[in-house]
C-alpha cells in the first residue's frame, strides 16, 4: 500500500521569530480517512477517504502542519485547534476527490511512463516545486468554514425524511458566494483601476484597465439594469395581408396616375414595401440602395444566369459593410415574382422606365425625392405606412383594431420601426400558409436573413453549402 510523508523544505519554516520543522508524519493512503460527524452519500464510505488509486502525490502536507501555518503558532490540545485539524483533513480529502477515481487511476499509469523516461534518459520531467512552508492563504480558512457549515443540522421540514440531516450543498456553496462578494467590494475600493471582470463575472487583478472596464463600473451598470430593467418593446410585426393591401392599393394608384411624379412615387412606395417584406432589409440598407446596386433579370432571360425558364430574379448589393460583419459586403437575391403574386422586379422596371429620360446615374438613389436626396424610414413610415394602416383599421382589419390610440398603443407607437417588415416576414415563412407553397427551412432562413455565425458553430453540412441563384430565390419564390 503506498505511503505519504508530510514534508516541505527540510529546514522547516518560520512563524515570527521561531522556526518550525516539518512533522514528517507518514500515512498509509488507505488510513487517511474522516469519520463522524462528516457524512457521505456515496456507498462504502466513498468521499470520506483518499482515493486509493493515487500512487504519487507531488506534495502531501498533513493537516497539523497546514493548521499551524495558518494559525502562525504551534497547536494546542484545545478543542478549537483539534476541530481545525479535523476540518483540514476533510478539506484535503475533498480536494483529492475533485478528480474521479478512474481519472486518478488513468493518470497515475501515465505518470509511470513519464518516470520510465526519466530513468532511461536521466531527464527530470515531473519536478515538484520546493516548498519552504505549508500552504497558507485566505482561501484555506474559508474552506474550513464551509466544511464546518456542512455539519450544521437541517431545520427545513422537507429534509426530515432524508437520510442526511445536514444542510444541502446549495446552502453550503452560498458561503463561497458571500465571501466572493466581500472580497470583490474590497478590491473595488482598494484597487479601482486594476480590477476587472472576466468572462465568468469573476474579479481579476490586472496591471491596469480602462475606466469603463473596471469592476466598479461593471457593478454600477448591473445595478442600474436591475433597477431600471432592459425589457425593450420590439416593433410589432406586419402581416402578409397588410403588405398585400398596400401593394394592391399602389398598383391602382399607378394605373390611375396622370403625371410622371405620381407614377414614380407609386413605384417607390411599392418597392420600399416589397424590399422590407421580401428582402428582410433594414432601414439603412433599404434607403441607401443606388441604381448600381441593383441587377434585375426578367423571367424570359432567366436561363442566362442559370435559372429555370420563366423565372427571373433581382440581385441587390447592400452597404459596403453589414451590421454584423463590418468587413463584409452582403448581397440579397430575390425572386422577380413570387408565388403569392408579389413582383419586386415589375416595380423596379417600371421605375427605371420612368426615370431613364431624366438621365439617371448609377450613383443615384433608387428611393429618392425629386431633389435626389434619399428617403428615410421616418419619412416612409409617417407619410405612407401609417396612413395605410390607419385606413385598413377603419376598414375593419381585426389585427389592427387593438391599437386604439391610447397612450403607448397607437399604430405609430407600435409599428415604430422599419423592422416591422423583417419581423413579420420572418414569422410568415416559419410555416406553410394559404398564401405560400411551403415554409422555409432553417438553412434557407439563415442564408436569406444574413445572420452571420462563426464557422465553428455551424454543423458541417451547413458550413459546406454553396448557394446558387436558383437556390437563393426559393425562399421568396415559394415561401412568400
Amino acid at each position: 500500500m503506498p505511503e505519504m510523508t508530510c514534508r516541505f523544505a527540510t529546514s522547516g519554516f518560520k512563524i515570527g521569530n521561531s522556526k518550525y520543522r516539518p512533522c514528517k508524519s507518514r500515512y498509509h493512503i488507505s488510513c487517511f480517512k474522516a469519520g463522524l460527524p462528516f457524512q457521505t452519500r456515496l456507498p462504502k464510505g466513498g468521499g470520506l477517504c483518499l482515493p486509493t488509486t493515487i500512487k504519487e502525490w507531488p506534495h502531501f502536507i498533513c493537516e497539523a502542519c497546514t493548521v499551524r501555518a495558518v494559525q502562525e503558532r504551534e497547536l494546542s490540545w484545545g478543542a478549537a485547534d483539534t476541530a481545525l485539524v479535523l476540518l483540514e483533513r476533510m478539506r484535503i480529502i475533498d480536494m483529492a476527490h475533485n478528480w474521479a477515481l478512474g481519472t486518478h487511476k488513468s493518470y497515475q499509469s501515465k505518470n509511470r511512463i513519464l518516470r520510465d523516461f526519466e530513468v532511461s534518459f536521466r531527464l527530470p520531467l515531473l519536478r515538484p516545486t520546493l516548498l519552504k512552508h505549508p500552504p497558507n492563504s485566505l482561501s484555506i480558512p474559508l474552506m474550513w468554514a464551509q466544511e464546518r457549515y456542512s455539519l450544521y443540522p437541517a431545520r427545513w421540514k422537507r429534509y426530515s425524511n432524508s437520510p442526511s440531516s445536514t444542510v444541502v450543498f446549495g446552502s453550503i456553496r452560498g458561503l463561497r458566494s458571500a465571501a466572493a462578494q466581500f472580497y470583490a467590494l474590497d478590491l473595488v475600493t482598494a484597487n479601482p483601476d486594476r480590477i476587472m471582470m472576466d468572462a465568468k463575472s469573476r474579479p481579476v487583478v490586472v496591471q491596469g484597465c480602462t475606466p469603463t472596464d473596471d469592476l466598479g463600473y461593471s457593478h454600477f451598470t448591473s445595478g442600474m439594469k436591475r433597477r431600471i430593467g432592459e425589457h425593450s418593446q420590439p416593433s410589432t410585426a406586419l402581416l402578409e395581408r397588410h403588405v398585400k393591401w398596400i401593394d394592391d392599393l399602389v398598383e391602382n394608384q399607378f394605373r390611375q396616375a396622370f403625371t410622371p411624379k405620381q407614377r414614380k412615387t407609386a413605384c417607390r412606395i411599392a418597392i420600399t414595401n416589397l424590399l422590407g417584406w421580401l428582402g428582410w432589409l433594414r432601414a439603412m440598407e433599404t434607403f441607401s440602395l443606388q441604381w448600381k446596386d441593383m441587377f434585375s433579370v426578367e423571367p424570359r432571360l432567366g436561363p442566362t444566369v442559370g435559372l429555370p425558364e420563366n423565372q427571373g430574379m433581382v440581385l441587390l448589393k447592400l452597404l459596403a459593410q453589414t451590421k454584423s460583419q463590418q468587413a463584409m459586403t452582403a448581397d440579397v437575391v430575390l425572386a422577380y415574382s413570387t408565388a403569392s403574386g408579389f413582383s419586386l422586379g415589375k416595380w423596379l422596371d417600371r421605375l427605371l422606365l420612368e426615370v431613364q429620360d431624366e438621365g439617371v446615374l448609377p450613383q443615384d438613389f433608387i428611393l429618392a425625392h425629386d431633389n435626389g436626396r434619399p428617403w428615410t424610414s421616418h419619412y416612409y413610415r409617417h407619410t405612407f405606412l401609417y396612413p395605410f394602416l390607419e385606413t385598413q383599421k377603419r376598414l375593419g382589419d381585426a389585427y389592427l383594431q387593438k391599437f386604439d390610440g391610447s397612450p403607448g398603443n397607437s399604430i405609430p407607437e407600435r409599428f415604430w420601426s422599419f423592422h416591422c417588415y423583417r419581423r413579420g416576414a420572418r414569422t410568415h415563412v416559419s410555416r406553410s400558409r394559404s398564401t405560400n407553397v411551403r415554409g422555409a427551412t432553417k438553412a434557407e432562413i439563415m442564408e436569406h436573413a444574413r445572420w452571420r455565425t462563426s464557422r465553428g458553430s455551424m454543423d458541417m453540412p451547413t458550413a459546406y453549402l454553396e448557394w446558387s441563384f436558383e437556390d437563393r430565390i426559393v425562399l421568396t419564390l415559394l415561401c412568400m
